[in-house]
């Protein structure tokens, strides 16, 4: 495929080669290692990037120093259904997700999860929808570099209180941010 892919963040790409897998995570993983153990963290915005894996698991993208881009999916990959919501919050979320994970888009996503938040600001602050789109753009922040937004994100979820039972259901979610920071080699930004 060729285009100027402006849409993943690249001004003069050219190129994009879709590679299917078997066993993907392995190729996430030792691209991350090789990067970490190069560059000292795995680079996860501007060229070179490796983007996070998908939501469901089954791709991730590679783009090199010139904005081309490699898209690595399972051999027999099936396209989420990221359309199928419960609430609102749920509708937000699979946006969010679909700007991240399909177009690379953090910037599109943060977006969205700001103008939700900003929605939501007169709204009462709590509740664990509220804090799973502060989760989502907490995620989002680490991987745009923003980590002192990152860390101010993650300490406003902290202190919504949530019943046991959402705390385990969204735990993976609600940590995200921080799995990320942990994953890609990255200091806190306190």
């Amino acid at each position: 495929m060729t285009s100027n892919y402006a849409q993943f963040g690249g001004k003069k790409a050219f190129g994009a080669l879709i590679v299917n897998v078997t066993e993907l995570g392995k190729f996430h993983d030792r691209f991350a290692v090789n990067l970490r153990n190069n560059l000292g963290t795995v680079p996860l915005s501007g060229f070179p990037r490796l983007t996070r894996r998908s939501l469901d698991g089954s791709q991730f993208r590679v783009f090199d120093p010139f904005g081309n881009m490699l898209v690595y999916m399972e051999k027999y990959y099936a396209p989420p259904l990221y359309l199928e919501a419960q609430d609102h919050t749920e509708e937000i979320l699979n946006q969010v997700w679909f700007l991240r994970d399909i177009y690379a888009n953090d910037c599109a996503a943060a977006k969205t999860l700001d103008r939700a938040l900003e929605e939501k600001k007169d709204e009462e602050e709590s509740g664990i929808g509220h804090a799973r789109l502060l989760a989502a753009r907490g995620e989002i922040a680490v991987a745009m570099g923003e980590l002192d937004l990152a860390s101010k994100l993650e300490d406003m979820v902290s202190r919504i209180h949530l019943q046991d039972s959402e705390l385990r259901r969204f735990e993976e979610e609600l940590r995200a941010s921080q799995h990320l920071r942990n994953w890609a080699g990255i200091e806190s930004g306190e």
